[in-house]
């Protein structure tokens, strides 16, 4: 279903909002040229999970009507909507981008976004993507998936981001969908002059970034979404990872090897080998028995310890973060009331709700305790959602639909 003509219009300081014959818009400049926009039968309270700011610039927006469109601009983005339709197109330093090839598609929750590819104009981005560096003419699934081999044609892969820079001669914008709900970008793989989004839920809710330049799209897309502090100096030596190293003596001998042969080593990593019986936040009493006494070991021969931890809860009555998740209520849960319960390592595994603050903030706590154990960094792993399409032996499919974050 489009969303049809516009019927009436509501404009502020910073944003106006459209009424459809079948939905709403709303058009939002946040600053620097950046404009959100939002479309939905009916709009609800906005909220992201990824965008930590939206007043990057100060803003100061003029909406005129020509009769047959809106022109509404903030002094460096202008956005023209065709009342008609509802179609939208933008214009930054003259220069004409991210234009509405049809009006935007809602259907049973998803919907579909179409614009024109322009002449010249190539992608970048998406996230961890085997396929060509130019994504042009590519078809791209934003689910996260765990396929442990793979060649330059798999796709999906591990880590999925809606996000990619569109360039051309001269200009380039960012693309940032907000969005977690499975998705396909369609750049130009079905038909060349025109590049799809479609999702199978959520709202039609994205980020058009002008630059003109990639570094000035990347620099405002940070101050959307945030950006990565400054880690320590050692983390940018060489750190030495594998799957994985069994015991403390071990790690110990391959920190003396890289020594006696005067290889450059900053960091060793500990994989879930380290764990008693792939508990996170424990140590396996045999293999390592003294995590202090080892984590003070490689320090003095110059080394830090990075260790993992997994997302993933053994199901463990005698396992205190099990206990406490439980008692708590802090686990995802189906719709039923029923653990939300998968396999990883540990044969039988539960999850915390990280979509609640109560829950980061005693997850974090359970950090503290490495920490004190002399452990440097943290490795999280298994943090992104990949149980829907899992193939691997000891890992059964799992339905996931009616899975219930609170």
């Amino acid at each position: 279903m489009k969303i049809g003509r516009v019927l009436e219009s509501y404009s502020s300081q910073r944003n106006f909002t459209l009424r459809c014959e079948h939905g709403e818009a709303e058009v939002a400049f946040i600053g620097r040229g950046c404009v959100k926009l939002r479309v939905a039968t009916s709009l609800k309270e906005d909220g992201s999970w990824a965008v930590v700011r939206e007043d990057i610039g100060e803003v100061k927006v003029t909406v005129n009507d020509d009769g047959d469109g809106l022109v509404a601009g903030d002094g460096k983005v202008v956005v023209y909507v065709d009342k008609r339709s509802c179609t939208f197109s933008f214009t930054f330093n003259n220069a004409e981008f991210c234009c509405d090839a049809s009006p935007i598609e809602l259907w049973d929750g998803g919907f579909t976004i179409r614009k024109k590819i322009a002449d010249g104009e190539h992608y970048f981005g998406f996230g961890e993507k085997a396929k060509t560096f130019d994504k042009r003419g590519c078809r791209l699934v934003m689910k996260n998936t765990d396929p442990q081999c793979y060649n330059r044609n798999t796709d999906p892969l591990y880590k999925s981001i809606p996000f990619f820079i569109a360039l051309r001669k001269g200009f380039s914008y960012g693309f940032f969908l907000d969005n977690t709900y499975e998705t396909v970008f369609d750049m130009g793989f079905s038909d060349p002059t025109v590049y799809t989004v479609t999702a199978n839920g959520g709202e039609a809710k994205y980020y058009v970034i002008p630059g003109p330049s990639p570094s000035e799209v990347i620099e405002k897309y940070t101050l959307l979404t945030g950006r990565t502090p400054l880690p320590p100096l050692w983390a940018l030596g060489y750190q030495q990872s594998r799957w994985g190293y069994k015991s403390a003596d071990q790690v110990l001998r391959i920190i003396d090897e890289f020594r006696r042969r005067d290889i450059p080593c900053d960091v060793v990593y500990l994989d879930i080998d380290y764990m008693d019986g792939y508990r996170a936040f424990t140590w396996h009493p045999k293999r390592f028995p003294d995590p202090k006494g080892f984590t003070r070991e490689a320090m003095k021969k110059g080394v830090k310890v990075v260790a993992i931890a997994e997302v993933g809860v053994k199901r463990d009555r005698n396992y205190d973060v099990y206990r406490e998740g439980v008692e708590k209520g802090y686990f995802v849960r189906r719709r039923n009331g029923k653990l939300f319960t998968g396999v990883v390592w540990a044969g039988g595994e539960v999850f915390p709700d990280l979509t609640r603050e109560e829950v980061r903030e005693w997850w974090a706590s359970l950090y503290i305790k490495l920490l004190r154990e002399g452990v440097s960094g943290i490795w999280n792993d298994m943090n992104e959602p990949v149980y829907d399409n899992l193939v691997m032996v000891r890992r059964p499919r799992i339905k996931i639909d009616d899975v219930v974050f609170y």
